[in-house]
């Protein structure tokens, strides 16, 4: 599992993802956000391979094991917890 934090990002390594057998795992809260990373997604024809999760990272990426990846692009206030969560499962 690849775990991101941001729709660009995950467009960008989606060729990585494809030829290792993996999957991206993305997080968005706001719905305007989520709108756009489906878009962006299918419009690179990559959708298939990224698990857009809905909600809160702090209290999702709780629920991600073998993260052989992860780039964290979210608001300070939140870094720190996010950081916690993942980098016990890395």
């Amino acid at each position: 599992t690849v775990t991101l934090v941001s729709a660009t990002l995950a467009a960008h390594r989606s060729t990585a993802a494809k030829t290792s057998g993996r999957r991206i795992i993305t997080h968005e809260l706001l719905p305007e956000k989520i709108a756009l990373a489906r878009e962006t997604f299918a419009v690179c024809g990559i959708d298939e391979l990224v698990n857009l999760v809905e909600g809160d990272a702090v209290e999702k990426l709780g629920e991600i094991d073998d993260i052989a990846f992860c780039f964290l692009d979210c608001e300070k206030e939140i870094y720190e917890a996010c950081w916690d969560i993942v980098s016990t499962k890395m």
